[in-house]
């Protein structure tokens, strides 16, 4: 039913261009709200300049919880794109139930 009703009331883009063809600078990009060369990452490999404020800081600062879970080494919180999160998942176990980290619940392992 919850997928039913996203569909009817959802906005499907058919058109939708990236602001960079590289990993960070685009998820860097959709984080910050701003271009590649506002933000300062011009493609994998930089830094997200912590002066940066993220969607996840202002989600925060409004009382929400904030996760993310990655599955590309380009987005490994060395480079700063964790800025913001209060759980930042970039390990990559199959078996590790993602929702319960989420919710702050203790994560069940499946085998």
């Amino acid at each position: 039913p919850v997928l039913d009703r996203w569909a009817r009331e959802g906005v499907v883009f058919e058109d939708a261009t990236t602001a960079a063809p590289t990993t960070l600078a685009s998820h860097a990009s959709i984080l910050t709200g701003s271009w590649p060369h506002t933000h300062g990452v011009p493609r994998n490999g930089f830094l997200v300049d912590e002066q940066n404020v993220t969607l996840a800081e202002r989600l925060r600062a409004a009382g929400l919880r904030t996760a993310a879970f990655v599955g590309a080494f380009p987005l490994d919180h060395r480079f700063g794109l964790d800025q913001g999160f209060e759980h930042y998942d970039e390990r990559f176990d199959i078996g590790l139930d993602a929702l319960a980290l989420a919710r702050g619940e203790p994560p069940r392992t499946y085998d």
